[in-house]
């Protein structure tokens, strides 16, 4: 088995651990239990190894090289031991600090122009009825997941087809498909669900941005600007304009 297959392979598990998570959601009753068990540390921690954890293995063992996570600067990463650990970090750190700073700008244009898209798509959700609660991400970790989760997607299908637009668009898609199943199965509530289609208007976004600036640092940074930029638009159309009662009275 090619290195190709086996990422085709560690990234249909991952959809598939995906999906199985959400049936188990869907079957697990009553749904104060399923909150209760989902506040435990052990599946916190489970959540955590899933959205994180293929990726990092993927990065470290050398299945999924740096550059196709958009990881610039850590292209030539070796992994140190002992004191080595935080002068080794120090210097990644500076140097993919270093290697971003031309793309600032690129990220800035295209970001910006495709931002005020990602508002009036928001503007147009919250004034057909979206009034999800929490509004997008519960928690700065949660966006910190999906970031990792999408650029494990993305990185995978780029290094399969070796092609930088297809492989972003079929990352894309993978991440539509995974989102749409588990919503179909898991059978989430009507925040969640709300949640979900944010998400995935979220994601187009950032996959377009990634295909002119292949650096997940300032993605990433896009990305937490343009979900803290969709809240703002939520809680300005919350305060200035009338929201139907029905929109308001969601679960959390």
């Amino acid at each position: 088995m090619n290195q190709q297959e086996l990422t085709a392979l560690l990234a249909g598990m991952s959809v598939v651990v995906a999906l199985e998570g959400a049936w188990l959601a869907a079957v697990f009753k009553p749904p104060a239990k399923l909150h209760w068990l989902k506040s435990l540390p052990v599946i916190r921690g489970i959540k955590l190894l899933y959205y994180g954890g293929l990726p990092y293995l993927a990065l470290v063992t050398g299945l999924l090289p740096a550059r196709f996570f958009g990881l610039r600067g850590l292209e030539q990463l070796t992994l140190s031991s002992g004191a080595a650990i935080v002068a080794d970090a120090v210097l990644w750190a500076g140097k993919a600090l270093a290697v971003s700073i031309p793309d600032v700008g690129p990220v800035v244009s295209v970001g910006g122009v495709l931002g005020l898209l990602w508002a009036g798509y928001v503007w147009l959700l919250v004034k057909t009825g979206v009034a999800a609660r929490p509004f997008l991400y519960a928690s700065k970790a949660e966006l910190w997941l999906d970031v990792a989760h999408w650029a494990f997607y993305r990185a995978a299908a780029w290094f399969i087809v070796d092609d930088i637009y297809v492989g972003t668009v079929l990352g894309l898609g993978l991440v539509l498909f995974e989102d749409i199943a588990c919503s179909r199965i898991g059978k989430f509530s009507e925040t969640q669900q709300q949640n979900r289609l944010l998400k995935a208007g979220l994601a187009v976004i950032v996959s377009i941005t990634f295909i002119f600036v292949q650096n997940l640092w300032l993605i990433t940074a896009l990305h937490f600007v343009l979900a803290v930029g969709g809240r703002g638009v939520y809680r300005y159309y919350q305060k200035n304009v009338r929201i139907h009662p029905q929109a308001t009275n969601t679960a959390t």
